[in-house]
């Protein structure tokens, strides 16, 4: 009991410092107020609204589109200031103005921001939401509009990712690069840097696998590596917009496992998966409290209901055609992933192999978990929501190359 009553306790105390470290960031970027930064603003709220609420990147193909309605509202919280609130009570507040529904959100969001009031009755709370994003944002503001930023978006994202895929080739095999390549632009990566909000879990991503990949085997062999779930689940509540959280978890977790080559290493993933989970959720809802003891707004009350829709049953009827076609597409995939150990057992007649590496088929099924979870925000989001999958495509590989090449050797340098 007292090992587990320790670990627990380191557990709560990481989680408190992180959730002190993230709310001064957010506190401090607040602080950040420039005439060049609604300026630039103003410029981006424009180019978006030439584009339009969802701008096609490709004519006809809604998968890979722009989510310009969401950015609107991104750099629009980047300058909104509640009148009379300080630093940290407007980031709890997080305050937007009240949405006028019947123009596209990219024009009423333009004039808003060029039209600041001094009313407070103007303003609404969107404060179920950390928007983490804005301790970087606000600050590049000041320096770029939204040209800029969609160029350092690319430069940055881009160069994670071959990092990252170097990495990998280094230090565990070429055929796991090969596969996280393919699986990261299977989900239309090279259109994600050109939106603000699709940036966050890919940069998040791409910084835990590099962090994940760097150290010597040995540095990751202990339980308490798992903490790093927990710190990696509060950093994507804090940063993301609910987009798709989970490859933050999938990626890092699966390239884990790779690396302490402990399989099957059940109780590590389970841990490092409820880790992930406490820091997710624990670092989303806790905006909701502190909001409620430092300001007049009830988002816990906000919250919860918006939590209700998200995860609402879907209806089908309520989507026709497409809804039907949704699921018939996600069962196929879940069809596909639940056969590949009956599959490779036929092939490798090799119970064993299946066994210790039945974990990356358990990390593969994560997405299909996450849209039960989330069913309503997953099947109306489904046009972004998509690219979890790209972690069931990852996990479904590794399992694949560990039980066709058991022999397979990673790394000695790194590894042993």
């Amino acid at each position: 009991m007292l090992p587990i009553s320790r670990f627990a306790l380191k557990a709560v105390l990481l989680f408190l410092a992180l959730l002190a470290v993230l709310l001064g960031l957010a506190s401090l970027a607040s602080a950040i107020r420039s005439d060049a930064a609604r300026e630039n603003a103003l410029r981006s709220l424009e180019l978006l609204a030439q584009e339009g609420d969802y701008c096609p990147n490709i004519p006809h193909v809604k998968m890979l589109q722009r989510d310009n309605f969401t950015d609107a509202l991104i750099i629009e919280s980047a300058v909104t200031v509640y009148p009379g609130a300080s630093p940290f009570e407007n980031t709890l507040i997080s305050p937007i103005r009240i949405i006028d529904d019947s123009i596209p959100m990219t024009i009423d969001r333009y004039h808003k921001v060029a039209n600041p009031s001094s009313d407070p009755q103007a303003y609404t709370s969107y404060g179920r939401y950390w928007h983490g994003y804005n301790v970087t944002l606000q600050p590049l503001l000041i320096l770029f509009d939204i040209h800029g930023l969609r160029i350092i978006n690319c430069l940055l994202l881009w160069s994670l990712f071959i990092i990252c895929c170097l990495l990998i080739w280094q230090r565990l095999a070429p055929v796991y690069a090969v596969i996280f390549a393919a699986a990261i632009l299977s989900v239309g990566f090279p259109v994600v840097p050109i939106n603000l909000q699709f940036v966050t879990c890919f940069l998040i991503t791409f910084i835990a696998v590099i962090t994940v990949m760097l150290p010597e085997r040995r540095h990751l062999l202990s339980t308490s590596t798992a903490f790093f779930f927990l710190i990696i689940g509060g950093l994507t509540s804090f940063f993301d917009f609910l987009t798709y959280p989970l490859i933050t978890l999938g990626f890092p977790l699966t390239l884990m496992l790779l690396r302490r080559n402990r399989l099957p290493d059940w109780k590590f993933m389970i841990l490092s998966g409820i880790l992930w989970s406490a820091g997710y959720a624990g670092i989303w809802i806790s905006k909701w409290i502190i909001t409620g003891l430092f300001t007049p707004f009830d988002i816990l009350h906000d919250a919860i209901d918006s939590a209700t829709i998200h995860s609402t049953a879907i209806t089908l009827a309520d989507y026709g055609a497409k809804g039907y076609a949704l699921v018939a597409a996600l069962a196929l995939l879940a069809i596909a992933v639940a056969t590949l150990p009956f599959i490779m057992r036929h092939k490798n007649r090799n119970l064993s192999l299946i066994r210790v590496n039945l974990p990356f088929i358990f990390i593969a099924f994560a997405p299909f978990l996450w849209i039960l979870i989330m069913q309503s925000h997953s099947f109306t989001h489904y046009w972004f929501v998509w690219r979890i999958f790209a972690v069931t495509l990852f996990a479904a590989a590794v399992f694949v190359v560990r039980c066709r090449r058991p022999n397979l050797t990673l790394n000695s340098s790194y590894n042993e």
